[in-house]
């Protein structure tokens, strides 16, 4: 499964970052309520429904992903609701481990920046610009640590946890 057929969810609390057009946002004033719908959207559980009703671009490839999660009855947040709160700390904390990722991936960079800096700052534009090119391999790394190996469709670890919570609230809503 490739990494754009995937539904993928943040948090922004920069005012200053601009959303593009192929982004959706939501504005909430409730940071648990933000979290609680991270969560939920970024379970593999959503992904895989989704899918099934994507539609099929070239080559029967999937497009238009970003657009059908919004075609899912999500349930509201309910602060009141357990299984709302496990889903806000389990985004919270998948949030901080792939923050800690991040942050050591960071620093692997500046590492290899410091051995190639020879003083020259075309040289070092050249780097930086290779590393923007990673973030490919440092998105499928952070899936990969938080326990969704997306090439084997494998789910483990912490999305596995969240995939539990997300079903659970689904099958409770009918109820």
């Amino acid at each position: 499964m490739g990494t754009g057929t995937i539904i993928k969810a943040c948090i922004v609390q920069d005012p200053s970052i601009i959303i593009d057009y192929s982004n959706f946002f939501v504005g909430l004033d409730d940071l648990e309520e933000a979290y609680f719908l991270c969560g939920f959207l970024n379970a593999p559980a959503v992904t895989q429904t989704v899918r099934v009703i994507i539609d099929e671009g070239a080559a029967g490839s999937g497009r238009n992903i970003m657009k059908r999660p919004f075609s899912i009855r999500l349930p509201r947040y309910d602060v009141e609701n357990e299984l709302h709160q496990e889903i806000v700390k389990m985004a919270l904390n998948m949030e901080r481990h792939a923050r800690k990722i991040l942050d050591r991936w960071i620093t692997g960079e500046e590492e290899k920046l410091k051995l190639k800096d020879k003083g020259e700052n075309s040289e070092l534009d050249a780097i930086f610009n290779k590393i923007s090119l990673k973030k490919l391999a440092l998105q499928n790394r952070i899936y990969k640590e938080l326990g969704w190996d997306t090439k084997k469709s494998a789910i483990t670890g912490e999305f596995a946890q969240l995939n539990q919570l997300i079903r659970e609230v689904i099958s409770r809503k009918g109820k």
